[in-house]
């Protein structure tokens, strides 16, 4: 072997670090912590320096076989690297070598002889000995436990075979959480070949180490309790083991690898929730979870403040409900996803918890949000109340509900806020604001009647619209009347004329009350075959009386006449609401 003190200097000043790029140093070393490392030589030259060789494995490329040359001079060592890589040199791959030999007990062992015998996929300090036996016992060392979580080549039968009954489309890589328990600096797979001993490079010599079984049941019952289970707890694919054993020398990878419980959910649900709710469970007990970047399943947690509402005023006085956030420079829209929520009774599920939790909401293109519950159970609130959510279009009226909800920040338009602005000063108050009857009315309304009227004015002072749907007898025509007279008297009908639509009986009621009642009112009558020479007096009246048999035929032609409102009288009548 090359003489211990000078190589040791070698690699534990970390000298060969500078020879490789940052972002290639950054991912062998990855590769390194990741165990990827296997069948680790060092081997003595006759001129005094050393081969260094290892296999690297690397998520969805091929393993590659790396080779250190070393040798002495006369300032300390040197080095050149080749590999089976394009990169052919100084790769991640020669990196992620010198990365796991520089590891103190490997290194050790490496220069005692000359290889290490490293556990799944390399990387382990513990080596397994048929001689353990004649060892003294270590001392009891404190544990923890890590869990990796990244893609590996799935190029073993076994692997193929499980792949096949996961039903996976991808069987070139899979996605594999490997636990780890650490016995000081000793690092070994959580689940491994029990029969053997361990032995390790204590500070007296090699020692056999005495694992804390205890610790290691409850790891391994956490990590079944956050929905993961391996080859060995699953009967349905145990047999695998056996194959891997008869097709592969010493330990075997496939034990270690954890995966999520088939029965349980889907990868594409579980692999966003083990970034957003298991690992944070696990940090929780001390361990140490290192996801790796390229498994994709993003969670993409979403504050208050980046939540984007907004109402757009639509033809007719309705408003347009938008709700997304900027993800990765593109907006989404999340009403879609939300309606979907809504069918399946989230808004039932999350009523109950705290408001500081959050929840996960799966994306279409994968990955997951992770909402606050508190915002998510408003914003379901409202959407709840909607006729159809996936299209949410809302009344003037539960648009200026959002205006004042704190947890939905709106810029809203001048005339939604001064509707939400007169809806605050009202609250506590049964009735609108109180409009005295216009002069010109002819008639003294009855208590409920002038409540009737100053509802309607109060529709008209914010744009709204309206059911007046008293009993019949109760004067519906009058109040109606009363209104109308009001909207011309104060200049709101800015000029222009009102248009009645009743059933063909009760137009003659219509003009009778107008002529008892309002008779400042100029009233056109559209009635009969002649009533097409009558069409160009219609700008000019203050009110204009159809029936609905004769608006589906004249409809064409009063579109385009500027009405300032549009009352329906028994709407049921109208065969046509499309018309």
């Amino acid at each position: 072997m090359p003489d211990a003190s000078t190589i040791n200097d070698f690699f534990t000043a970390d000298l060969w670090q500078d020879r490789f790029d940052r972002r290639v140093h950054e991912e062998g070393a990855k590769l390194a912590r990741q165990r990827r490392v296997s069948d680790l030589r060092l081997e003595s030259l006759a001129d005094g320096g050393a081969i260094l060789t290892a296999r690297v494995s690397t998520p969805r490329d091929d393993p590659a076989d790396a080779e250190v040359s070393l040798w002495p001079e006369s300032d300390g060592w040197n080095f050149d690297t080749t590999c089976t890589c394009p990169y052919t040199h100084f790769c991640r791959h020669a990196a992620a070598t010198l990365a796991a030999a520089a590891k103190p007990s490997i290194l050790a062992r490496l220069l005692k002889t000359g290889g290490a015998s490293l556990s799944v996929s390399g990387g382990s300090t513990v080596v397994a000995s048929p001689t353990s036996s004649a060892l003294p016992p270590a001392q009891r060392l404190p544990v923890r436990f890590s869990l990796s979580v990244a893609f590996e080549p799935a190029t073993s039968r076994p692997t193929q075979l499980l792949l096949q009954a996961l039903r996976s489309p991808e069987r070139n890589h899979w996605l594999v959480a490997r636990p780890s328990v650490h016995y000081g600096d000793h690092e070994i797979p959580l689940l491994r070949q029990s029969d053997q001993a361990l032995e390790i490079d204590g500070p007296d010599g090699p020692a056999v180490l005495e694992p804390d079984r205890a610790a290691e049941r409850a790891a391994i019952e956490l990590l079944q309790e956050l929905g993961l289970t391996n080859l060995s707890s699953n009967p349905s694919y145990r047999f695998l083991l056996g194959i891997a054993r008869k097709d592969g020398d010493g330990e075997v990878p496939e034990a270690n690898a954890w995966f999520p419980e088939p029965s349980l959910s889907t990868p594409d649900v579980y692999w966003p929730w083990f970034r957003a709710e298991a690992s944070a469970k696990l940090r929780s007990h001390n361990w140490e979870v290192v996801i790796d970047d390229d498994i994709g399943h993003p969670v993409h947690p979403v504050e208050p403040d980046d939540w984007q509402t907004t109402l757009e005023e639509l033809p007719g006085g309705w408003f347009s409900l938008s709700v997304g956030f900027d993800l990765d420079g593109d907006r989404l829209d999340l009403l879609p996803i939300l309606a979907e929520l809504l069918e399946s009774d989230t808004l039932d599920q999350i009523k109950d918890r705290a408001d500081d939790a959050r929840h996960l909401v799966y994306l279409p293109q994968g990955g997951a949000l992770h909402i606050p519950v508190a915002r998510l159970r408003n914003i379901l609130g409202h959407l709840s109340a909607l006729v159809d959510p996936s299209k949410p279009v809302l009344h003037p009226l539960d648009a200026a509900k959002l205006v004042e909800d704190p947890d939905l920040p709106i810029d809203p338009s001048p005339i939604l806020a001064r509707l939400a602005k007169t809806l605050r000063e009202r609250s506590g108050r049964s009735a609108p604001e109180a409009h005295a009857a216009p002069p010109g009315l002819n008639a003294t309304l009855r208590p409920y009647q002038t409540e009737g009227f100053r509802w309607m004015r109060f529709l008209a002072d914010h744009s709204l619209h309206g059911i007046l749907a008293d009993d019949m007898g109760l004067g519906k025509t009058l109040q109606t009347l009363a209104h109308l007279l009001a909207e011309k008297e104060s200049g709101d009908s800015r000029g222009k004329p009102s248009l009645v639509v009743a059933p063909t009986s009760v137009v003659p009621n219509w003009l009778a009350e107008a002529r008892k009642f309002t008779p400042s009112l100029r009233v056109l009558v559209l009635q009969g075959s002649q009533r097409r020479k009558h069409f160009a007096a219609i700008p000019h009246a203050d009110l204009v009386l159809t029936s609905f048999a004769l608006l589906q035929r004249d409809i064409a032609k009063l579109a385009k006449i500027q009405f300032h409102l549009i009352v329906l009288d028994e709407a049921q009548y109208i065969k046509n609401p499309a018309a």
